[in-house]
């Protein structure tokens, strides 16, 4: 990018960006070593505050030296922070940082990680493949709304993914049993997914009238955008969920098929639905891709998972949702300002912020509980339904 960029602003900027790699590459490292060790809740605390950090350095930035310089410096803040605060805690449980080459260490861990390496790149391919398409369709300026909508999704479904993956060391040592981890699931998923939904649907009529008001008019169409890419947010909880649950059931080649299907669905419809829809498109292909995922995922937890999806739980599911109903239907047919569309979609982010909140304790929707007791149902066998791939 240096080399075929004309701009001398340019270099800088990706100069300084580069050096946020390391500390970021270190910070999965430290991060995976302290889940080992039950620190899930640690990890979360760090995060939560480097990116609080990150954005306070990010506005200070701006605010004395308003230069693109400047502004990609405060981003390395974050992982700076994040990377100090690990590194100090992890020294209490593994000593020193020693960094050896082990050969045969590097080969096993290449193996195992393989499959989610590849999801992972061709989710990053397809990513970067939006840029290009909504710019010959849509031009530059819906281009830099679009990038905002999704960076603000983005930004939330890492705190989500954050949440959920805080999961898996206790789910880990269930062993594989079912019952034992559809009652560790179940804590997890229904409050979180509550407040998800809740959050949705009260951001969901405002998002247009917020870019409006932030943005102006000719900028409508990042709305909807918006709103589609903050709706799929639940469904990629269900979606994170349930992948640590059967990572701990020990089915990882379902779990990495399933999420290459619905990249390979997002891969067609992404230039397909811009065209047809228009700006909301873009988001709407990932959402269906996610949706694939989540049919897949959620057919087979029924028999892996039973009590996962107990009829009472998923009425207390309804009904903690069905407040939040009343807010997008007032706002349709009263009319009201934009301001108070806003406003209300706001409280949608509030919830979000609440089911985020367990970071520092607010609101723990991991609570340290003892372990669900040994179930006394016979042991689920190896084998999950014939609809599924073959591992």
């Amino acid at each position: 990018a240096v080399v075929a960029s004309s701009s001398s602003e340019l270099s800088p900027v990706l100069l300084v960006s580069s050096l946020g790699i390391v500390p970021t590459a270190l910070t999965g490292i430290y991060t995976d070593g302290l889940m080992a060790r039950d620190q899930a809740r640690a990890t979360s605390a760090s995060t939560f505050w480097s990116g609080v950090l990150l954005t306070a350095a990010s506005v200070v930035a701006v605010a004395i030296w308003p230069t693109a310089v400047a502004l990609a410096a405060s981003y390395l803040v974050g992982p700076l922070v994040n990377v100090s605060m690990l590194s100090r805690r992890s020294r209490g449980h593994y000593g020193p940082a020693r960094f050896r080459w082990r050969p045969r260490q590097w080969r096993v861990l290449i193996e195992r990680s393989w499959p989610f390496f590849k999801v992972g790149i061709a989710g990053v391919a397809i990513g970067r493949m939006e840029t290009p398409i909504i710019t010959w369709l849509f031009g530059f300026e819906m281009t830099g709304i679009y990038a905002a909508s999704i960076q603000l999704a983005d930004r939330l479904g890492a705190v989500i993914d954050n949440v959920t993956t805080a999961a898996l060391p206790t789910l880990m040592r269930l062993r594989g049993d079912g019952s034992r981890i559809a009652n560790v699931l179940s804590r997890i998923l229904h409050p979180l997914l509550a407040t998800l939904l809740a959050g949705a649907i009260m951001a969901l009529m405002g998002t247009t009238d917020a870019v409006i008001v932030v943005f102006g008019a000719k900028f409508a169409a990042g709305g909807p955008a918006l709103a589609v890419a903050l709706f799929a947010l639940p469904v990629g909880a269900v979606n994170a969920l349930l992948s640590e649950g059967f990572i701990a059931y020990r089915r990882v080649p379902f779990v990495t098929a399933t999420a290459q299907r619905g990249l390979f669905v997002m891969a067609l419809l992404l230039p397909v639905l811009p065209v047809w829809l228009g700006l909301p498109g873009a988001p709407l292909a990932r959402l269906m891709g996610n949706l694939l995922i989540l049919f897949e995922r959620v057919r087979a937890s029924v028999p892996a998972f039973p009590r996962l999806w107990d009829r009472t739980h998923l009425r207390k599911l309804t009904l903690t949702t069905l407040w939040a109903l009343p807010m997008p239907v007032v706002l349709w047919l009263g009319g009201f300002r934009p301001l108070v569309a806003v406003l209300v979609s706001g409280g949608g982010f509030l919830c979000w912020a609440a089911a985020t909140a367990h970071a520092t304790g607010v609101l723990q929707i991991l609570r340290p509980r003892p372990l669900p007791p040994e179930s006394t149902e016979p042991p689920i066998g190896d084998e999950l339904p014939t609809y599924l791939p073959p591992t």
